[in-house]
């Protein structure tokens, strides 16, 4: 009996060294709750006189790409992208996450500014709970708007493709992870108008699997006449079979007088085109009247 009260204890000891390892970096703390496991998220380093929002994510053990999995397994997620939303969203009004999965930045805009209205849009339906349940842990209750569909140039059902191992970061309306079972499922798009949008945007965010192209040109109208600044995730691989290409966002945003920069690890850099030697994936456009984010996203240019 001893001894295998001895293998017990050793064996939790174990495992709750490993548990503790993973508390680093942005994972502040891990809980164990009879009906869920959550991660708390502390801000980057390096946001000076912004307030350093805590955030607070379910975890799913079985969807290895999504931003509390992420931060597990990097101790990290998505820093300079974190910094520059934040940035941004201390002067924004309006603030849309397109391709928001379980509102990781719905939280932490919305939470980080009071008054910054927030509004995300996600297609895939196994993900609403989750992300309703996000706002709810972190505070936000109703504050926050999901629109329960995805954004396109007309209103129709599609088909929509989640891979077995990927996971939802890696869900699409084209089949993205051929080498990897998919799971179909039928979604809604719907233009900005049929969502009821706000005709006023200030600060967008666009992460949609290779279907950014199109995402853009059903918000033109609002960019022309809001423009609002945008981050964007620019694949060629996940662009291409969707027609659509990195530099056609460029030369539709390049004609509403947008400037681009490239969103490396730790800067970002002017760009005028994105090619096959483009290593950068994820893009900012500010347009070029709008003084206050230029001036912001000028402290994080290369030096």
């Amino acid at each position: 009996m001893k001894q295998e009260m001895q293998a017990a204890s050793e064996e939790i000891s174990a495992l709750l060294k490993s548990m503790s390892d993973l508390v680093r970096g942005n994972i502040e703390e891990i809980s164990f709750r009879a009906e869920d496991i959550r991660v708390r998220l502390c801000p980057p380093p390096g946001i000076l006189g912004l307030p350093a929002t805590r955030v607070e994510l379910e975890v799913d053990p079985d969807d290895f790409r999504d931003v509390p999995f992420s931060s597990l397994r990097d101790a990290s997620y998505e820093v300079l992208i974190t910094r520059l939303l934040l940035a941004l969203g201390s002067t924004s009004r309006v603030f849309l996450d397109v391709g928001s999965n379980i509102g990781f930045y719905c939280a932490l805009l919305g939470k980080s500014f009071p008054d910054l209205i927030v509004h995300g849009i996600e297609p895939n339906s196994f993900l609403w709970r989750r992300w309703e349940n996000n706002q709810e842990i972190n505070g936000l209750g109703g504050r926050c708007v999901l629109h329960k569909a995805g954004l396109a140039t007309i209103d129709e059902d599609s088909f929509f493709f989640l891979p077995s191992v990927t996971g939802s970061g890696g869900g699409s309306l084209k089949v993205l992870h051929p080498d990897e079972a998919q799971q179909k499922i039928t979604v809604s798009l719907r233009t900005p108008d049929s969502l009821a949008l706000p005709n006023e945007l200030s600060l967008i965010k666009i992460d949609v699997e290779g279907a950014e192209y199109d995402v853009v040109r059903a918000l033109e109208t609002r960019l022309s006449e809001s423009r609002p600044t945008i981050i964007i995730e620019l694949l060629r691989k996940w662009m291409a079979p969707f027609n659509s290409r990195p530099q056609d966002v460029v030369e539709i945003l390049r004609g509403l007088d947008y400037t681009s920069f490239a969103v490396g690890s730790d800067t970002i850099t002017p760009v005028d085109e994105i090619n096959n030697q483009t290593l950068e994936t994820n893009f900012l456009f500010i347009h070029k009247e709008n003084n206050d984010h230029l001036e912001k996203s000028s402290n994080f240019l290369e030096r």
